[in-house]
């Protein structure tokens, strides 16, 4: 099960990068949630912080093209990951 679940979170995130903007609620979720996979299935810690901060540095600059809707969904998302971060004692938390 964990060999199928990284290949269904790393194609979904790979397509999430490639097709979708840095800010777009979906594809800051899809980041949340491989990176949650990737902490707590795979134990791979490292790889899961430095994807939510690269999820981070990407959105920021983008998040005033959004509207209303999508820029409050998308820092409701951006706030979840920090919360990650900082559970996963991240010292780099943005």
């Amino acid at each position: 099960m964990t060999i199928a679940g990284h290949d269904a979170y790393s194609r979904s995130t790979k397509l999430a990068i490639d097709y979708l903007n840095p800010c777009d609620p979906i594809r800051l979720g899809t980041i949340l949630n491989s990176a949650i996979f990737s902490y707590e299935y795979l134990n791979s810690i490292e790889t899961a912080q430095e994807m939510l901060r690269t999820a981070v540095r990407e959105a920021r600059p983008e998040l005033a093209e959004l509207n209303d809707d999508e820029r409050s969904t998308a820092l409701s998302i951006l706030e979840s990951i920090r919360t990650n971060l900082v559970l996963w004692g991240d010292d780099n938390t943005l």
